[in-house]
């Protein structure tokens, strides 16, 4: 069964309502951590300070980055799996932060939050990086310490990061067609998704989100912070790595079913995301379930 997660119940921790103010900010750190998969009754960001490990959104799996930052719907259905040690920000509202007057200026709140074609992913250019982590890092402190006035000083940070996010996604994510853009990339994602473990050319990617070959490369790095082929190889080392954890198939077999040609090229990809070789990755998981049996 999903579990359901309510703002409420992360303000209380801070000793205050979501009546008051329906908004709340934690910095979290995982270690080797695979979440249940639950939904919000709220939205959510989801921003990737260090570390690395994969997000299942609506059984879409990306995998995540330093850098990236996700944007969830309430009741969007979604799980995380860490590798080694990963830090995040995990920020929480309700539409009813905004009035009308804020809602109508930030439009980045019906483009990614309403939008049912909204992509659900972006990988933050690093410059911008260090920015957002100042505002996010001065929101935590306003609503951790709780000094006089930190209501109002929480909400214009907010919509100060919002507004950040607006301004930089309309000039760096949809140059020129942002309806389209937003389309051709998530038609993009899908199809990496529902094929990652055939060959996949520029060609037949083009072909299927109905765009030119010239353009969807520039447009796919600009959606998601990523070349084409670097995805690519992220997701199905993200998918081996499953497959390492449930199965006894062979490495050679494993590299086969997502896609990797030769096992060669699959052990030098996994390695240079993870830091370790498949085979290593392997040997301790089975090392930590031994401990695990011990009495």
């Amino acid at each position: 069964m999903t579990q359901i997660f309510k703002l409420n119940d992360f303000t209380s921790l801070l000793n205050y309502n979501e009546s008051e103010i329906p908004l709340f900010i934690n910095r979290q750190n995982f270690i080797h951590q695979q979440h249940a998969a639950h939904i919000h009754d709220c939205m959510e960001l989801v921003y990737v300070l260090r570390g690395g490990g994969s997000e299942q959104i609506n059984n879409k799996s990306y995998p995540v980055l330093k850098g990236d930052l996700y944007f969830l719907n309430e009741n969007d259905i979604h799980t995380f799996h860490t590798q080694d040690r990963m830090e995040i920000f995990n920020l929480m509202f309700k539409i009813s932060l905004f009035n009308d007057f804020e809602k109508n200026q930030l439009d980045i709140l019906k483009k990614l939050f309403r939008d049912k074609n909204h992509i659900s992913k972006y990988s933050l250019s690093p410059p911008f990086q260090d920015k957002i982590s100042t505002m996010f890092n001065s929101l935590h402190r306003e609503i951790r310490e709780q000094v006089s006035g930190w209501q109002l000083a929480a909400k214009l940070i907010f919509c100060r990061i919002m507004l950040e996010l607006q301004r930089y996604i309309s000039n760096d994510s949809f140059i020129g067609a942002q309806v389209s853009g937003t389309i051709a990339s998530r038609r993009a994602i899908d199809y990496i998704h529902n094929h990652f473990n055939h060959p996949i050319s520029i060609k037949e990617l083009a072909a299927a989100c109905k765009v030119g070959r010239n353009y969807i490369g520039e447009l796919f790095k600009k959606n998601t912070g990523l070349p084409i082929s670097k995805y690519i190889n992220l997701l199905r080392v993200q998918k081996a790595m499953r497959l390492i954890e449930a199965t006894e198939f062979s490495l050679s077999e494993i590299a086969y079913e997502v896609g990797f040609c030769d096992s060669s090229h699959f052990s030098k990809q996994f390695k240079a995301q993870t830091g370790i070789s498949p085979r290593t990755y392997r040997q301790r998981l089975r090392s930590k379930n031994a401990t695990k049996l011990m009495p």
